[in-house]
């Protein structure tokens, strides 16, 4: 996902609905945060993660703590208050948003977009 961004973006990542990551998958996403690191710095104006469950709230934030995130980021309770806050990030930085999203790559990634990225770096 991060290697085809060039721009400034803002991305809501939904994992409400993840019950599970096993140690692979925990590896996985590690690295992909430790690669793609400084582009996210760059490049990430707001980062929105939705979560609706207290345990897994919990279970992020200890994650955000042991790797502290790139961007800015909020946790939220459902899509629409990420997409909100995303957006208004994306004001504060004076960057236009439109139906078209011309001038803004949006990104929406889910479980399993997530799970895709983890899946494309094993070995075949």
């Amino acid at each position: 996902m991060w290697r085809e961004i060039t721009e400034p973006v803002a991305i809501v990542t939904d994992i409400s609905n993840v019950l599970a990551m096993p140690p692979s998958f925990r590896k996985a996403v590690a690295e992909i945060d430790r690669e793609m690191f400084e582009k996210q710095r760059r490049l990430c104006l707001a980062w929105g993660v939705v979560i609706t469950s207290d345990v897994q709230r919990m279970m992020f934030q200890t994650y955000l703590w042991i790797a502290p995130p790139a961007s800015p980021y909020r946790i939220v309770p459902s899509r629409e208050a990420a997409l909100l806050w995303v957006r208004e990030a994306l004001s504060d930085a004076r960057i236009r948003t439109s139906a078209e999203g011309s001038e803004v790559v949006k990104v929406l990634a889910s479980a399993r977009t997530l799970a895709k990225s983890v899946q494309d770096r094993k070995p075949r």
